[in-house]
């Protein structure tokens, strides 16, 4: 199962290939989810768009994934229909919990 990672709009741009990310995001990769050269990735733009892709380097702390050209479109709103319902207490309990 490849890990999602988010990264900006520009670094899905330059799919399909190699890319280096950042110090953050590669700080993320490295340590925060201990991944190693040849774990699967999913990159993420925060704008719906995701690319796979695989560790294939890290040297001086950055990170190098290749990407590939299968540019997927994430669905943003779930289909299914939510109805929340809230129960309030009776009387002086009301003005007592906020």
């Amino acid at each position: 199962m490849a890990r999602r990672v988010m990264v900006p709009v520009h670094v899905l741009a330059q799919c399909p290939g190699e890319i280096t990310l950042d110090e953050g995001e590669s700080h993320y990769i490295l340590r925060v989810l201990r991944l190693g050269e040849g774990d699967a990735v999913l990159l993420m733009d925060g704008q719906g768009n995701a690319v796979s892709g695989e560790v294939c380097d890290e040297s001086n702390g950055l990170v190098s994934i290749f990407a590939g050209d299968c540019v997927q479109s994430l669905a943003s709103e779930s289909p299914l229909e939510i109805t929340l319902l809230l129960g309030l207490p009776k009387g002086q309990r009301w003005a007592v919990a906020l």
